[in-house]
């Protein structure tokens, strides 16, 4: 069928459904309720795609504004109340550009961090697989230069790269990781 589903199509397709709804047993009546169903599943999947539809033009409609009115500030929250309007980023935000920045630096250099893990852990199994009661995972070998880096930065050569480097390996942590969401 390469019509779409009329309004009046659909309509008949429950009253034709609800005619069985006495005898929801045997095959009119299981087929009664898969119709019911899909009727109701169809008007869920419409109602999402309204919804869609709104956010996308929402969407484009702020776009449309940036780009005549181009950039504004924003209010900045701290400790100290709220700060005037301003363009600059705030240190978080440096941090995290600057993580960015060497992530895009280094995953051409070394690969992404699931293949440059997964060569690395090998190895360590590898050296300690008399004292491992399991094989370690690329997710345990993020959190190790996590606390590597840590460590790294409370001893006496601590550097600024530091909290980048934290924050990049938190990130390649959160790509590796098994995640059941």
């Amino acid at each position: 069928m390469s019509e779409p589903l009329s309004d009046e199509y659909i309509a008949q397709v429950v009253q034709d459904a609800r005619r069985h709804q006495g005898s929801w047993t045997g095959t009119a009546g299981t087929l009664g309720a898969h119709c019911m169903r899909l009727v109701k599943e169809r008007e869920q999947m419409l109602e999402a795609n309204r919804e869609k539809e709104a956010g996308g033009a929402m969407l484009e409609a702020a776009w449309a504004k940036y780009k005549q009115d181009g950039p504004v500030g924003r209010a900045v929250y701290g400790a100290e109340g709220d700060l005037p309007a301003t363009t600059e980023a705030t240190p978080a935000e440096q941090l995290c550009e600057k993580t960015a920045e060497v992530i895009r630096d280094r995953r051409p250099k070394y690969g992404g961090p699931k293949h440059h893990f997964a060569r690395t852990i090998g190895m360590v199994n590898a050296a300690f697989a008399d004292v491992l009661k399991r094989p370690l995972t690329e997710a345990d070998w993020a959190t190790i230069m996590i606390l590597d880096k840590i460590a790294r930065f409370r001893g006496p050569g601590a550097t600024v790269d530091g909290p980048v480097d934290i924050a990049g390996y938190a990130a390649c942590l959160y790509e590796v990781m098994d995640r059941t969401d």
